[in-house]
């Protein structure tokens, strides 16, 4: 697995939340300050905005992988820069 894939399912693992979830994380669904994702209305079956407290190891992922920021995915496909990571690579 690359960085961003182990990062990914760290991630994935820390909050307990669907792959799908995990993998079309953008940066402006996390609140790192107030250690919250927010998972918007649109992305979710039910309907509703889902929001998720961030562990510090969560935290200290997401920062890293923000500053080296590539698109709005937290955890963008690397042959594909402007869309997320797919399952399984």
């Amino acid at each position: 697995m690359d960085g961003f894939s182990v990062r990914a399912f760290t991630i994935y693992l820390l909050q307990a939340a669907r792959v799908s979830e995990t993998i079309k994380a953008t940066l402006d669904e996390l609140d790192l300050e107030e250690g919250v994702w927010a998972i918007s209305v649109e992305r979710m079956k039910m309907g509703t905005e889902h929001k998720i407290p961030l562990s510090e190891h969560s935290i200290k992922l997401v920062r890293r992988m923000a500053e080296a920021k590539i698109c709005d995915f937290v955890f963008p496909n690397r042959n594909r820069v402007k869309h997320h990571k797919t399952r399984g690579r």
